[in-house]
């Protein structure tokens, strides 16, 4: 406990005995500190009559409310050379809706962290930090140089695996959207449930947990299926990209500046697209299609283009 918080919790034990004043449970107090020990450093932790609060890295003070063993950070944190272990505790991060970076997010740097999460907007996992973790709900999952492992009910919107030191083992059950896999390593036993209708796997492997490579035909039957005029997300060059059946168009968001227009016909000829066709892998064929009528309003920055899926022969 920092020097600070030791003498304002002097002062309210003091000031528990002054008639008329709103008392302060010093004890309750005291353990809410010592459990915020666990993820932030002692000089980082401040404290009112009425909240606790943290210093957290690029953001400004944090709200932390303890219910029994429940700890809920409002906004973002970023855990940077630190060791964590959370025993019978469940950490939610919860968005504070301020436009910021690190708004609902938790940032492992260097890291080693274990113990459960409930809900967060976004784990990001870099500089070779280590996550054992079970997590209810997360929006977005990002690993660049790092590792986890452990389950994950729901994805609500992507999985991004950026290159070799990006790794996941586990169990995750469903994913909103979709699956970049730059590169990297994922293993499971049982693959998850894709909603969004697609995936994109450029040098990434997924294994299962005897080491043996998961087939394109299992991933591609756990990929539901696209919706007409569906938006997909691609960027760069070199992916497979794994497509649901049953719809024929898809949309594609680019710029509204002339360049844009060869970027989007760059990324669809340098990227191979597969499907499905009766049990069968089928390359598939992705180009600008004629009728460009399309009802969903653009953007100031964007438009939509549509794109048709036809075989390959």
């Amino acid at each position: 406990m920092s020097l600070i918080n030791r003498v304002k919790l002097l002062l309210y034990s003091l000031l528990n005995y002054v008639p008329g004043l709103r008392k302060i449970d010093i004890n309750k107090v005291k353990a809410n500190l010592l459990i915020l020990r666990k993820l932030f450093k002692p000089k980082n932790i401040k404290f009112t009559k009425d909240k606790m609060l943290v210093l957290a890295k690029h953001v400004k003070p944090l709200e932390v409310r303890i219910n029994k063993s429940v700890i809920t950070v409002y906004g973002g944190v970023v855990l940077s050379s630190q060791l964590v272990f959370l025993s019978n505790k469940l950490l939610n991060i919860e968005k504070k809706g301020e436009k910021t970076l690190y708004d609902g997010t938790l940032w492992f740097e260097n890291s080693l962290f274990y113990g459960n999460v409930g809900n967060l907007c976004s784990l990001n996992i870099i500089s070779g930090s280590i996550i054992h973790s079970n997590i209810k709900s997360v929006e977005m999952l990002y690993i660049r140089e790092g590792y986890f492992n452990g389950t994950i009910d729901s994805v609500i919107k992507w999985i991004h695996l950026a290159n070799p030191s990006s790794t996941l083992k586990g169990h995750v059950k469903e994913i909103g959207e979709t699956i970049f896999f730059d590169n990297g390593t994922m293993v499971v036993d049982t693959l998850p449930k894709i909603h969004g209708g697609y995936m994109v796997i450029k040098y990434g492997k997924m294994l299962k947990s005897d080491g043996s490579c998961w087939d394109w035909i299992d991933i591609l039957k756990n990929i539901e299926s696209l919706i007409e005029d569906q938006e997909i997300f691609l960027f760069g060059s070199g992916g497979n990209v794994l497509l649901g059946g049953n719809t024929n168009t898809v949309l594609f968001k680019e710029g509204v500046d002339t360049y844009s227009r060869h970027k989007t016909e760059t990324i669809i000829a340098s990227n191979n697209f597969y499907r499905l066709s009766k049990d069968n892998i089928c390359q598939v064929k992705v180009k600008i299609a004629n009728n460009q009528k399309i009802s969903i309003p653009a953007g100031e920055f964007y438009k939509y283009v549509r794109l048709s899926i036809v075989d390959e022969n």
